[in-house]
């Protein structure tokens, strides 16, 4: 199954020393085959960014996306929910954009 995993930045936005600590964790799940796509929203306060996760079930998602270094510092709300995904047009996307773990 999929999830959409939106987050929303508080009011103070969202700290540069988080940042590290969240490009990890997204490469960690990269590694493990889990972020299907993600990508941020430059100024669209307070909405930030997303990343679809492919994963076993919605609690599993929603466990992972809790345990995201932005989550955790309390600079990010994360909403998961379910995406039926039903397709994807690989020549649609930008190749530059691409990232093999």
């Amino acid at each position: 199954m999929h999830a959409l995993v939106l987050m929303t930045a508080g009011p103070d936005g969202v700290p540069d020393e988080l940042q590290g600590g969240h490009e990890e964790f997204i490469g960690e799940l990269e590694k493990a085959n889990k972020v299907v796509l993600g990508g941020g929203f430059p100024g669209a306060f307070p909405y930030y960014g997303a990343y679809l996760l492919s994963c076993r079930s919605l609690d599993e998602a929603r466990e992972v996306a809790t345990s995201d270094p932005y989550v955790l510092g309390g600079a990010i709300r994360c909403d998961v929910v379910e995406w039926e995904l039903v397709a994807v047009n690989p020549a649609a996307v930008d190749r530059s954009a691409l990232r093999y773990p």
